[in-house]
C-alpha cells in the first residue's frame, strides 16, 4: 500500500515518475507571513534562530497519522543531499528555477536534508480522495527564507516553462499563482499543470516555512481543482518543525 500511495502521487503530479514500479495570501499567490504562528514575543520565529535540522531531527518532525486525524501519513524516506533521480526536476528557464525547485531532489540551493512522505483522505486511491506529496527540507542557515522569496518573484515573471527530470523527460508546464494557507512564518503557492497530457489534471504546490525548514506540499484529486493541502495537517506540520528547532 505505501509503494501504490507514492507510486500514485508521483504519475498524477508533474508526471515526474510515470515508470515507477517520498495572514493569508491573496488569489496572486504572493507569500504571506504570520505573526502569530510559532513566534516569540518580539515577533522573531522560535525556530529561525536556531541551526539547520539534520536527516534524524528532520524525519522525528514529520507528522503522522496519529498527529492528523482523518488522514493516513505513509513514508518518510529520506536523508542528506538528493533521494533520487527520478525526483529530480529542473526548469529550462532560470527565472522558473524557483517554482520547479521545491518539487525537485535537486534544487538550486543544496539541501541540508530531506524527508518524503505521502498524506492521504479515504478514498484517494478509489478516485474520491484527496492525496498530498509531502516533502520536508532543511535548508542552510538563511536560504529556507530565500525559497518563499524567489517563488513569490518567480510568479511575477513565470507562466510557462519546460522541465527535464532525472531520467531525462522532458515536461511542459503551466504555472499560475494559487492562495496560500494561513500558517507558517511564511507561505506561498501556486498550480502547475502539464500541458502535454492533460489527463493527468493539475497539482498545487505550497511550501511553508517554519523557520530555517519548509514543508511542501504537492496537492493533487483525480478531478477538477486540485485546491490545497489540508490546514489542519499543515498547522500540525509547522508545529512539530518548531518544536523540533527549538527542542533538539
Amino acid at each position: 500500500m505505501r509503494n501504490a500511495v507514492r507510486c500514485a502521487a508521483a504519475v498524477l503530479l508533474l508526471a515526474l515518475a510515470s515508470g515507477c514500479t517520498d495572514s493569508s495570501a491573496g488569489p496572486d499567490g504572493k507569500s504571506a507571513k504570520h505573526a502569530d504562528n510559532g513566534r516569540d514575543s518580539t515577533g522573531a520565529s522560535t525556530a529561525e534562530a536556531q541551526q539547520p535540522l539534520d536527516g534524524v531531527r528532520l524525519r522525528a518532525a514529520l507528522i503522522t497519522s496519529a498527529d492528523v486525524p482523518g488522514y493516513v501519513v505513509t513514508g518518510g524516506a529520506g536523508g542528506a543531499g538528493a533521494s533520487g533521480s527520478e525526483a529530480s526536476l529542473t526548469a529550462d528557464r532560470p527565472v522558473c528555477r524557483p517554482l520547479s525547485d521545491p518539487v525537485s531532489s535537486r534544487p538550486a540551493r543544496p539541501l541540508g536534508a530531506q524527508v518524503t512522505a505521502a498524506v492521504t483522505t479515504r478514498g484517494a486511491l478509489g478516485g474520491d480522495g484527496e492525496l498530498d506529496l509531502l516533502l520536508l527540507s532543511a535548508h542552510r542557515t538563511g536560504e529556507a527564507a530565500d525559497v518563499v522569496g524567489g517563488i513569490t518573484a518567480a510568479l511575477e515573471k513565470c507562466r510557462s516553462f519546460g522541465a527535464t527530470d532525472g531520467e531525462g523527460r522532458t515536461r511542459h508546464f503551466a504555472v499560475r499563482p494559487a492562495k496560500a494557507p494561513e500558517a507558517g512564518d511564511e507561505a506561498a503557492a501556486y498550480v502547475m499543470a502539464d500541458t502535454g497530457d492533460a489527463a493527468r489534471g493539475t497539482a498545487t504546490v505550497t511550501v511553508v516555512r517554519t523557520g530555517g525548514s519548509t514543508a511542501t506540499y504537492v496537492t493533487v484529486k483525480p478531478s477538477g481543482d486540485p485546491g490545497g493541502p489540508p490546514l489542519a495537517v499543515v498547522r500540525a506540520q509547522h508545529a512539530k518543525l518548531a518544536e523540533a528547532a527549538v527542542h533538539p
